[in-house]
Protein backbone atom coordinates (compact mmCIF):
# COMPACT_ATOMS: atom_id res chain seq x y z
CA UNK A 1 0.00 0.00 0.00
CA UNK A 2 1.15 3.59 -0.68
CA UNK A 3 1.37 6.23 2.06
CA UNK A 4 2.69 8.71 0.53
CA UNK A 5 0.56 11.98 0.15
CA UNK A 6 -1.79 10.75 2.58
CA UNK A 7 -4.01 13.50 3.87
CA UNK A 8 -5.63 13.64 7.87
CA UNK A 9 -7.23 16.49 9.58
CA UNK A 10 -5.94 15.37 12.88
CA UNK A 11 -8.64 17.54 14.64
CA UNK A 12 -11.42 15.63 12.94
CA UNK A 13 -9.51 12.27 13.08
CA UNK A 14 -10.56 10.44 10.19
CA UNK A 15 -8.16 10.62 6.88
CA UNK A 16 -9.19 11.68 3.19
CA UNK A 17 -7.20 9.10 1.94
CA UNK A 18 -5.33 5.98 2.87
CA UNK A 19 -1.79 6.21 4.91
CA UNK A 20 -0.26 3.85 7.11
CA UNK A 21 -1.77 4.00 10.90
CA UNK A 22 -1.71 1.35 13.86
CA UNK A 23 -3.51 1.12 17.34
CA UNK A 24 -0.97 1.31 20.55
CA UNK A 25 -1.44 1.54 24.09
CA UNK A 26 -0.43 4.64 25.60
CA UNK A 27 2.54 5.01 28.48
CA UNK A 28 1.03 4.27 31.93
CA UNK A 29 -0.57 6.91 33.23
CA UNK A 30 0.22 9.33 30.33
CA UNK A 31 -2.85 10.80 28.99
CA UNK A 32 -2.25 11.40 24.63
CA UNK A 33 -4.74 13.88 23.38
CA UNK A 34 -5.27 14.10 18.83
CA UNK A 35 -2.19 16.00 17.69
CA UNK A 36 0.45 14.78 20.61
CA UNK A 37 3.65 13.49 18.45
CA UNK A 38 4.79 10.48 19.85
CA UNK A 39 7.40 7.64 19.72
CA UNK A 40 6.91 4.18 19.87
CA UNK A 41 8.58 1.18 21.57
CA UNK A 42 7.86 -2.20 23.22
CA UNK A 43 6.84 -3.01 26.75
CA UNK A 44 7.89 -6.72 26.18
CA UNK A 45 11.12 -7.71 27.62
CA UNK A 46 13.55 -11.25 26.81
CA UNK A 47 12.52 -14.00 27.38
CA UNK A 48 13.19 -16.26 31.11
CA UNK A 49 13.69 -19.39 32.13
CA UNK A 50 11.85 -19.38 35.50
CA UNK A 51 9.67 -16.83 37.43
CA UNK A 52 10.82 -17.15 41.11
CA UNK A 53 14.53 -17.56 41.25
CA UNK A 54 15.17 -17.95 44.62
CA UNK A 55 18.99 -19.35 45.39
CA UNK A 56 22.53 -20.56 44.47
CA UNK A 57 23.77 -20.88 47.68
CA UNK A 58 26.36 -23.74 48.08
CA UNK A 59 24.49 -26.11 50.41
CA UNK A 60 25.56 -28.86 52.80
CA UNK A 61 25.14 -32.02 50.47
CA UNK A 62 21.27 -32.36 50.75
CA UNK A 63 18.79 -30.32 48.51
CA UNK A 64 16.12 -27.30 50.61
CA UNK A 65 13.19 -28.57 52.52
CA UNK A 66 10.23 -27.38 50.84
CA UNK A 67 6.03 -27.98 50.90
CA UNK A 68 3.95 -27.89 48.47
CA UNK A 69 3.13 -24.65 48.97
CA UNK A 70 6.99 -23.62 47.82
CA UNK A 71 5.88 -24.96 44.23
CA UNK A 72 7.35 -23.03 41.55
CA UNK A 73 10.57 -21.77 43.37
CA UNK A 74 13.48 -22.31 41.49
CA UNK A 75 17.82 -23.35 42.24
CA UNK A 76 20.56 -22.85 41.11
CA UNK A 77 22.28 -26.16 41.93
CA UNK A 78 25.52 -25.78 44.30
CA UNK A 79 26.73 -28.89 46.58
CA UNK A 80 23.16 -30.80 46.83
CA UNK A 81 24.29 -34.12 46.54
CA UNK A 82 23.70 -37.60 45.04
CA UNK A 83 21.27 -37.21 42.05
CA UNK A 84 22.07 -33.39 41.68
CA UNK A 85 24.23 -31.94 39.18
CA UNK A 86 26.03 -28.45 39.80
CA UNK A 87 24.58 -25.60 38.07
CA UNK A 88 21.52 -27.00 37.05
CA UNK A 89 18.18 -24.75 37.03
CA UNK A 90 16.04 -26.60 38.91
CA UNK A 91 12.05 -25.83 39.65
CA UNK A 92 10.13 -27.43 42.47
CA UNK A 93 7.28 -28.99 41.42
CA UNK A 94 5.36 -29.38 44.64
CA UNK A 95 7.09 -33.19 45.72
CA UNK A 96 10.42 -32.80 43.63
CA UNK A 97 12.63 -30.76 41.97
CA UNK A 98 12.78 -30.96 37.90
CA UNK A 99 15.71 -29.41 35.95
CA UNK A 100 14.68 -26.61 33.99
CA UNK A 101 18.06 -25.47 32.61
CA UNK A 102 20.88 -28.12 32.32
CA UNK A 103 24.43 -26.98 33.43
CA UNK A 104 27.05 -26.33 31.13
CA UNK A 105 30.68 -27.44 32.47
CA UNK A 106 29.22 -27.33 36.54
CA UNK A 107 27.56 -23.65 35.81
CA UNK A 108 24.23 -21.96 34.29
CA UNK A 109 24.55 -21.60 30.74
CA UNK A 110 25.80 -18.08 29.91
CA UNK A 111 23.16 -16.05 28.76
CA UNK A 112 20.11 -17.44 30.89
CA UNK A 113 17.75 -15.08 32.24
CA UNK A 114 15.85 -15.30 35.48
CA UNK A 115 13.20 -13.49 37.69
CA UNK A 116 14.04 -13.46 40.84
CA UNK A 117 11.20 -14.41 43.50
CA UNK A 118 9.39 -11.64 45.67
CA UNK A 119 10.62 -12.86 49.06
CA UNK A 120 13.62 -14.68 50.53
CA UNK A 121 15.46 -14.87 47.73
CA UNK A 122 19.16 -15.63 48.72
CA UNK A 123 23.08 -15.93 47.02
CA UNK A 124 23.49 -14.06 44.29
CA UNK A 125 19.90 -12.69 43.80
CA UNK A 126 19.68 -11.43 47.73
CA UNK A 127 18.03 -8.04 47.69
CA UNK A 128 17.29 -8.01 43.53
CA UNK A 129 13.20 -9.23 44.02
CA UNK A 130 11.50 -9.06 40.81
CA UNK A 131 14.38 -8.33 38.79
CA UNK A 132 15.30 -9.86 35.87
CA UNK A 133 19.50 -11.25 36.10
CA UNK A 134 21.43 -12.81 33.50
CA UNK A 135 24.57 -15.36 34.10
CA UNK A 136 27.24 -14.06 32.36
CA UNK A 137 30.91 -15.08 31.50
CA UNK A 138 33.49 -13.13 33.59
CA UNK A 139 35.98 -11.22 32.23
CA UNK A 140 39.59 -12.23 32.53
CA UNK A 141 40.26 -13.52 35.89
CA UNK A 142 36.92 -12.56 37.27
CA UNK A 143 34.50 -15.46 38.00
CA UNK A 144 31.20 -15.73 36.39
CA UNK A 145 28.30 -13.47 38.00
CA UNK A 146 24.66 -13.61 38.19
CA UNK A 147 24.18 -9.70 36.49
CA UNK A 148 21.12 -7.66 37.01
CA UNK A 149 19.82 -6.34 33.78
CA UNK A 150 16.52 -4.90 34.26
CA UNK A 151 15.06 -3.58 36.85
CA UNK A 152 10.66 -4.05 35.55
CA UNK A 153 8.66 -1.32 35.21
CA UNK A 154 4.94 -0.81 35.07
CA UNK A 155 3.40 -2.51 31.92
CA UNK A 156 6.37 -4.42 31.17
CA UNK A 157 5.48 -8.17 30.00
CA UNK A 158 7.52 -11.21 29.68
CA UNK A 159 7.34 -14.81 28.80
CA UNK A 160 8.76 -17.82 30.51
CA UNK A 161 9.96 -20.48 28.39
CA UNK A 162 11.80 -22.66 30.21
CA UNK A 163 11.59 -26.47 29.58
CA UNK A 164 9.49 -28.42 31.77
CA UNK A 165 8.65 -24.91 34.14
CA UNK A 166 5.30 -25.27 35.64
CA UNK A 167 4.74 -21.41 34.07
CA UNK A 168 6.58 -22.40 30.32
CA UNK A 169 4.53 -20.62 27.97
CA UNK A 170 2.90 -18.34 30.15
CA UNK A 171 2.97 -14.21 29.60
CA UNK A 172 3.40 -12.15 33.11
CA UNK A 173 3.01 -8.51 33.24
CA UNK A 174 4.50 -6.61 35.86
CA UNK A 175 2.19 -4.40 37.59
CA UNK A 176 1.90 -2.63 41.32
CA UNK A 177 5.42 -4.09 41.57
CA UNK A 178 4.51 -7.47 41.12
CA UNK A 179 4.90 -10.43 38.39
CA UNK A 180 1.11 -10.88 37.73
CA UNK A 181 -0.63 -13.85 35.10
CA UNK A 182 -1.42 -11.50 32.35
CA UNK A 183 -4.74 -11.54 31.30
CA UNK A 184 -3.60 -11.67 27.85
CA UNK A 185 -1.84 -14.38 26.98
CA UNK A 186 0.06 -13.15 23.91
CA UNK A 187 2.90 -10.20 23.15
CA UNK A 188 1.92 -6.95 24.28
CA UNK A 189 0.91 -4.49 21.73
CA UNK A 190 3.64 -1.46 21.52
CA UNK A 191 3.04 2.01 23.87
CA UNK A 192 3.56 4.97 22.82
CA UNK A 193 4.91 8.13 24.75
CA UNK A 194 5.37 11.74 23.91
CA UNK A 195 8.27 12.16 21.45
CA UNK A 196 10.95 15.54 22.80
CA UNK A 197 13.68 17.11 22.15
CA UNK A 198 16.41 15.97 23.94
CA UNK A 199 15.43 12.09 22.83
CA UNK A 200 14.75 12.62 19.13
CA UNK A 201 18.41 11.53 18.82
CA UNK A 202 17.44 8.18 20.46
CA UNK A 203 14.78 7.40 18.23
CA UNK A 204 14.72 6.06 14.65
CA UNK A 205 12.75 8.12 12.28
CA UNK A 206 10.42 5.68 12.12
CA UNK A 207 9.56 5.03 15.74
CA UNK A 208 8.05 8.96 15.10
CA UNK A 209 4.12 9.21 15.16
CA UNK A 210 1.11 11.87 15.36
CA UNK A 211 -2.08 10.67 17.29
CA UNK A 212 -5.09 11.01 15.51
CA UNK A 213 -7.22 9.27 17.87
CA UNK A 214 -6.22 10.09 21.36
CA UNK A 215 -7.42 8.55 24.39
CA UNK A 216 -9.03 11.41 25.94
CA UNK A 217 -11.93 10.91 23.51
CA UNK A 218 -15.54 9.20 24.57
CA UNK A 219 -15.94 8.41 21.27
CA UNK A 220 -13.03 6.78 20.60
CA UNK A 221 -13.29 3.13 19.26
CA UNK A 222 -11.25 1.72 21.80
CA UNK A 223 -11.38 2.77 25.11
CA UNK A 224 -7.63 1.75 26.19
CA UNK A 225 -5.80 2.74 22.87
CA UNK A 226 -4.61 5.53 20.87
CA UNK A 227 -4.83 5.60 16.77
CA UNK A 228 -1.64 7.48 15.24
CA UNK A 229 -0.29 8.16 12.00
CA UNK A 230 3.28 7.21 11.02
CA UNK A 231 5.39 10.48 10.34
CA UNK A 232 7.49 8.56 7.94
CA UNK A 233 4.69 7.52 5.21
CA UNK A 234 5.21 11.15 3.74
CA UNK A 235 1.63 12.26 5.13
CA UNK A 236 0.37 15.66 5.19
CA UNK A 237 -1.98 16.34 8.06
CA UNK A 238 -3.29 19.96 9.44
CA UNK A 239 -2.90 20.21 13.36
CA UNK A 240 -4.24 23.38 15.93
CA UNK A 241 -1.18 25.39 17.18
CA UNK A 242 -1.26 28.23 19.33
CA UNK A 243 2.22 29.44 17.80
CA UNK A 244 1.08 29.37 13.99
CA UNK A 245 1.66 32.87 13.63
CA UNK A 246 5.22 31.98 13.57
CA UNK A 247 5.30 28.99 11.81
CA UNK A 248 5.12 30.30 8.71
CA UNK A 249 5.62 28.28 5.35
CA UNK A 250 8.52 26.18 4.92
CA UNK A 251 9.67 26.07 9.05
CA UNK A 252 11.11 22.79 9.60
CA UNK A 253 9.44 21.45 12.59
CA UNK A 254 10.51 19.00 15.31
CA UNK A 255 9.07 17.34 18.68
CA UNK A 256 9.04 18.92 22.25
CA UNK A 257 7.46 17.05 24.60
CA UNK A 258 4.87 15.98 22.32
CA UNK A 259 4.56 19.62 20.70
CA UNK A 260 5.78 20.74 17.12
CA UNK A 261 8.10 23.75 16.87
CA UNK A 262 10.40 25.53 15.08
CA UNK A 263 13.02 22.90 14.69
CA UNK A 264 16.87 23.45 16.09
CA UNK A 265 18.69 20.23 16.21
CA UNK A 266 18.91 16.49 15.68
CA UNK A 267 16.66 15.48 13.00
CA UNK A 268 12.81 17.56 11.84
CA UNK A 269 9.69 15.18 11.84
CA UNK A 270 8.04 18.10 9.57
CA UNK A 271 7.67 20.99 7.58
CA UNK A 272 4.40 23.50 7.36
CA UNK A 273 3.45 23.82 4.48
CA UNK A 274 -0.33 25.96 5.04
CA UNK A 275 -0.09 28.34 8.26
CA UNK A 276 -3.26 30.26 8.91
CA UNK A 277 -0.99 33.27 11.01
CA UNK A 278 -3.30 33.04 13.68
CA UNK A 279 -1.92 32.75 17.21
CA UNK A 280 -3.83 30.78 20.15
CA UNK A 281 -6.38 28.56 19.50
CA UNK A 282 -7.64 29.48 16.66
CA UNK A 283 -4.63 28.59 15.01
CA UNK A 284 -3.74 25.50 12.63
CA UNK A 285 -0.96 24.44 10.73
CA UNK A 286 -0.64 22.20 7.54
CA UNK A 287 2.43 19.82 7.76
CA UNK A 288 4.56 17.61 5.49
CA UNK A 289 5.94 14.96 7.41
CA UNK A 290 9.62 13.48 6.96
Amino acid sequence: MSNLNSVFDVPRGYPFTSALEDNFEPAYGVSLPEGKIVFSSTRQLPNVSVLKMKSDATLAGAPPTLTADDAGLAFVVDTWGAGYNDGDIVEWDGTDFVVIVENDDDVPPYGTRVIVVATGAAGSFSGKANHIMTYTEGVGEAPDVWVDTTTPATMNKIRVTGDGSRYEGMWFDYHDSAWVTSVFQKPPLPTVNVLTSAALADHPKDDAWIVIQGNDQSDSAFANLVTCLKLASGCTFTISHTAANTLVPGTLLQANAGVLEAYTSNWPVGMVIVSNGVAGSLGKITVASM
